[in-house]
């Protein structure tokens, strides 16, 4: 029932042993929602376009952000571009923001 705390853990076991959590519905990821990250609640990131699961494109630097990504909430709201799809963010020409990798 733990979370892999990207910006401390080294250990790279992890990331395989929360993947296949997700994948497989175990532990928190056994809900019916999917939950929110311990530090995107205490940042207030927690947002009605994280609970809807959006990506956040940045309009000024075509780069997008996944949710739980560390930079999901930085986006300036006038610079905001909302997408349902990694797909339909691609098409508009942006890319995933690089400290996005493990999602």
């Amino acid at each position: 029932m733990a979370w892999v705390y990207r910006k401390y853990t080294k250990d790279k076991k992890l990331y395989f042993q929360e993947s296949d959590a997700q994948q497989n519905k175990r532990g928190l990821w056994g809900g019916s929602e999917e939950p929110v990250p311990p530090w995107d609640w205490r940042k207030g990131k927690y947002t009605e376009a994280y609970k809807q699961r959006l990506i956040i494109g940045n309009s000024k630097s075509h780069i997008y952000h996944l949710p739980g990504c560390p930079s999901y909430g930085k986006v300036s709201k006038k610079n905001q571009e909302l997408f349902a799809t990694e797909k339909l963010a691609i098409s508009h020409g942006y890319r995933k923001a690089g400290n996005c990798k493990y999602y």
